[in-house]
């Protein structure tokens, strides 16, 4: 079995505090006893569909739950008042103090703009002494396997 991964990667900073690489998904695959295709298409930050954030956040157990809220403040205002984010989902681990935030955005430039609205910028600067630890990765959405969701009207 062959599972090609593709991400952006552009060396660009899209505003956060340092670039960060990609994680070795040969190893990670194989651990799955999967393979990575090789090579890998590099996609141009702009020529992308949909434009994906997942982002990893380790924070201090005694600001777990106050993160908890904010983070999904964040999340409903972007859903609420930034027509091009798409999905923002909000995960957090069992242990508690991990979350993962998974977010599809209509491009490059919508998630940039994101950076800069009064709500995310007020969660960031809010929360950011409660993280230990922030990583983002950026991707392609290249398949998109979501159910369809049943039609409620009747017709």
């Amino acid at each position: 079995m062959t599972l090609t991964l593709r991400f952006l990667s552009e060396g660009r900073n899209l505003g956060f505090e340092r670039a960060l690489a990609p994680p070795n998904w040969a190893i990670i695959l194989s651990a799955f006893g999967l393979q990575a295709e090789s090579p890998s298409r590099t996609f141009n930050i702009r020529e992308v569909d949909m434009f994906v954030v997942a982002v990893e956040f380790v924070v201090k157990s005694e600001h777990a739950e106050a993160f908890e809220r904010a983070v999904i403040e964040n999340a409903e205002d972007s859903l609420r008042q930034e027509r091009d984010c798409l999905v923002f989902d909000v995960c957090r681990s069992i242990t508690g103090t991990q979350f993962f935030l998974y977010e599809v955005y209509e491009d490059a430039d919508a998630f940039e703009h994101h950076l800069t609205l009064p709500h995310f910028l007020t969660f960031s600067e809010g929360s950011k002494d409660w993280v230990c630890s922030k990583k983002v990765n950026t991707f392609a959405l290249v398949g998109d396997l979501r159910s369809p969701k049943e039609s409620t009207s009747e017709g």
